[in-house]
């Protein structure tokens, strides 16, 4: 198992690299992380938009989590569940459980998290989804019931929501891999091979948001196998 989780490390890191813009991001995340001043990086975060322009309300709280920061960029603006995980990740020392979790999520649950009746379209749907749920696994790093009920939103994804109906961000990622390696899953295994293959359909390499998610998971899959 550590064999095939070294090469999906790999691998998600080695196709994030691919953008050039995102290795330009990174050496200013790396920075921050080893204590140079935040400036440079807040701008990121302020400025930050992919190669057709666009920014959504998540970006800010993926860039500030993935440093190591606070933001409070785009705050009391979250409506969709990602937005609401991703905002809490950038609360310094969020305590999940002694915040009540997260609003709208039932950690006892099964099934999705979030309903469609309250996102739209399924592409929506599923994007949203599978944004929630990679944030979700960062925020319930030291919470085991917060992990195993990602685990059982990733079983139903599988069952009810295909990959290819979200946007082309590898969003949860290494849920999947976690999973296959987990339970001998192939079913999640394709789902996570298919999240990648996605993110490179449009320009045949990740957009600048989806290397951020790949090498995000990555570094999810490296703490968990620590």
């Amino acid at each position: 198992m550590q064999e095939s989780l070294s090469r999906w490390i790999t691998r998600l890191e080695q196709t994030a690299q691919q953008n050039a813009s995102f290795v330009q991001d990174q050496a200013v995340i790396e920075a921050v992380k080893k204590g140079r001043d935040e400036a440079e990086a807040r701008l990121l975060i302020n400025d930050f938009r992919d190669e057709m322009g666009h920014r959504r309300h998540t970006d800010a709280f993926v860039l500030a989590w993935r440093a190591g920061i606070s933001s409070d960029k785009g705050a009391g603006e979250a409506r969709a569940l990602d937005e609401k995980v991703w905002q809490a990740l950038c609360i310094e020392d969020y305590d999940i459980e002694g915040q009540g979790g997260i609003q709208g999520i039932d950690v006892e649950g099964i099934g999705s998290l979030t309903d469609r009746d309250s996102v739209g379209s399924v592409e929506v749907w599923t994007e949203v989804e599978l944004s929630a749920l990679h944030g979700l696994w960062n925020l319930g790093a030291s919470n085991g019931a917060m992990r195993k009920r990602c685990l059982e939103a990733g079983r139903w994804l599988i069952k009810n929501l295909q990959p290819d109906n979200a946007t082309a961000h590898p969003w949860a990622v290494h849920v999947f891999v976690i999973l296959a390696l987990l339970e001998q899953n192939a079913e999640a295994e394709h789902y996570a091979q298919t999240l990648v293959s996605n993110s490179l359909v449009q320009m045949g390499i990740p957009d600048r948001l989806s290397a951020h998610v790949l090498r995000d998971a990555a570094e999810q899959l490296g703490e968990w196998r620590a």
